[in-house]
C-alpha cells in the first residue's frame, strides 16, 4: 500500500496531549470517517489508532459499490446522505476518490417480486431515483445481459462506486488537517475505564487516556470486545472478488448489478469486469485470514457469470482478492453506546455495506459524541443492545449481502 503525505507510516507516538476528547480505534474508512467528523466538528484532541495501515483490511478490499437499495429505512437515508457527500468529496476533503455514477440493476429472485415492490416503494417515498422494469427491458439499461430467470427486476439511477481506499485516506488527512492525530502500527490490547469518568487505553505502544472511545474494528470486532470484556456479536465475513479481462471491454458506465438469482454482484473496473460475492461467513481469526484468492472461486464464479453474461465465457481472468467485514447476526450494522460502559461506542458489523455508508454513519457518531444525540439521521435502530431486546432488523431477500 503506498504512502500518502506523512500518514504512513507513523513515525513516532503522539505525546503532546496527556489526554485526548475521543480515541478512535480502527483506520478503515468508518474510522477515518469519524475521526474526521470529530476534528470538524471541533474536537481538537482526537487520536486514531490502527493496528497496521489505514484502509488495510475490508476497506482495502471493497468493490466500492454505491446503492440505496435496502430493506431498512435507516439505511436508505444514510446511504443516500452518502451519496451526496461522495459526490462533493473532491470539493469538501480534497480526495479524488475516482467516483462514477453508473447506475445499478437489481435483479429479483424468484418469489422475491413483492419484496422488490416493497423496497422501491419506500426508495421512492424517500426520493431516492429508482423504477421497476420488466425484465424483457434489461437489455436497454445493459444490452450484454440474458435475464430469462428472473421475474422482476429495479433501476436505480443514483447508485455508483467510487475507490473506498481514496476516501479513508482523504478522510484521514482532512481529520489530520483539523488537529487530529494519527498512530498506525499499533495494537489495542485493552480498554479499561479509568475512574475519573474516562478510559485508559493500552497499546503495545504506550498507554493514552481519553473521555471517549470508539471501536471501528471491522472483523476483529468480537475479538477486540472479549479482550476488553464486551460482547460484540459480530463473525469475519469473506468477501471475495476477481476482475475478469473480456474482449472489447466493458465501458466505465455499464450499470452495476445486483444479481439475486446467482448471488452474486459485477460491476465495471477499469475496463474489465469485477464480479463478487459476500456470503462466507467464517468462525476464525482474523489475523490468520488468507487474502489470496484460491482459483476455485474463480473457476466457480466464473460459472455463474456466464448465465447472466454470456460475453464472459471467453473472459481471461485478470487478477482477485479476498477480504474480511465483519458481519452482525442480521446483517445489519451495529453502531451505538455500549450499554457497559458509558462513553464506549462500537461502529462495526457492517456486513458488506460498510463503504457506502461510511460518510453518514461517520457524521452520526460524531454527532452522538459531540452532542449526546443523533441529528441528522437517527441511528438508534443500530443499537448495540437490540439483540438482547428481541429487536432484531429484518431483510426483505434471500440474498443476505443485499440486506
Amino acid at each position: 500500500m503506498p504512502a500518502v503525505g506523512g500518514l504512513i507510516p507513523t513515525p513516532g507516538i503522539p505525546t503532546a496531549v496527556s489526554r485526548y476528547q475521543a480515541i478512535v480505534v480502527g483506520g478503515g474508512v468508518h474510522g477515518t470517517s469519524i475521526f474526521h467528523h470529530l476534528a470538524a466538528a471541533g474536537m481538537d484532541r482526537v487520536l486514531l489508532v490502527e493496528r497496521k495501515t489505514l484502509a488495510c483490511a475490508a476497506t482495502g478490499r471493497s468493490t466500492g459499490i454505491i446503492r440505496h437499495h435496502y430493506s431498512q429505512e435507516v439505511t436508505v437515508r444514510l446511504a443516500m446522505a452518502s451519496t451526496r457527500a461522495f459526490r462533493r468529496f473532491r470539493e469538501e476533503i480534497g480526495q479524488d476518490i475516482a467516483y462514477v455514477n453508473n447506475g445499478l440493476l437489481f435483479l429479483a429472485a424468484e418469489g422475491e417480486e413483492a419484496a422488490l415492490r416493497t423496497c422501491v416503494d419506500q426508495q421512492r417515498r424517500l426520493g431516492v431515483g429508482v423504477e421497476l422494469i420488466d425484465p424483457a427491458d434489461i437489455p436497454r439499461y445493459h444490452p450484454d445481459l440474458v435475464a430469462d430467470d428472473v421475474p422482476l427486476a429495479a433501476f436505480e439511477r443514483d447508485a455508483g462506486y467510487a475507490d473506498p481506499y481514496s476516501v479513508a485516506v482523504g478522510y484521514a488527512k482532512a481529520g489530520e488537517a483539523k488537529g487530529g492525530r494519527i498512530l498506525q502500527g499499533t495494537r489495542v490490547r485493552d480498554v479499561r475505564a479509568d475512574g475519573h469518568g474516562g478510559f485508559s487505553v493500552e497499546t503495545d505502544r504506550g498507554d493514552f487516556e481519553a473521555d471517549r472511545v470508539v471501536l471501528a474494528v471491522g472483523a476483529w470486532a468480537r475479538t477486540v470486545g472479549a479482550r476488553i470484556g464486551i460482547d460484540v456479536p459480530v463473525t469475519p465475513l469473506r468477501l471475495s472478488n476477481a476482475v475478469l479481462e473480456l474482449a472489447g471491454g466493458v465501458p466505465a458506465t455499464a450499470p452495476t448489478v445486483l444479481d439475486l438469482p446467482n448471488h452474486m454482484y459485477f460491476r465495471p473496473e477499469g475496463g474489465s469486469l469485477l464480479v463478487g460475492d459476500g456470503e462466507g461467513l467464517e468462525d476464525i481469526d482474523p489475523d490468520g485470514f488468507d487474502e489470496s484468492l484460491p482459483y476455485s472461486f474463480v473457476e466457480e464464479v466464473s460459472g455463474r457469470i456466464v448465465r447472466r453474461f454470456p460475453r464472459c465465457a471467453e473472459a481471461s481472468y485478470k487478477k482477485g482478492w479476498r477480504g474480511l467485514d465483519g458481519a452482525s447476526p442480521d446483517f445489519h450494522p451495529i453502531v451505538g453506546p455500549v450499554a457497559e460502559e458509558e462513553g464506549l461506542v462500537v461502529c462495526v458489523g457492517m456486513s458488506g455495506h460498510g463503504f457506502k455508508l461510511a460518510p453518514a454513519v461517520g457524521r452520526g457518531v460524531a454527532e452522538l459524541l459531540t452532542k449526546g444525540r443523533y441529528e441528522t439521521i437517527d441511528l438508534s435502530p443500530y443499537a448495540p443492545d437490540r439483540f438482547a431486546k428481541g429487536r432484531a432488523l429484518s431483510s426483505l431477500f434471500s440474498m443476505k449481502i443485499a440486506a
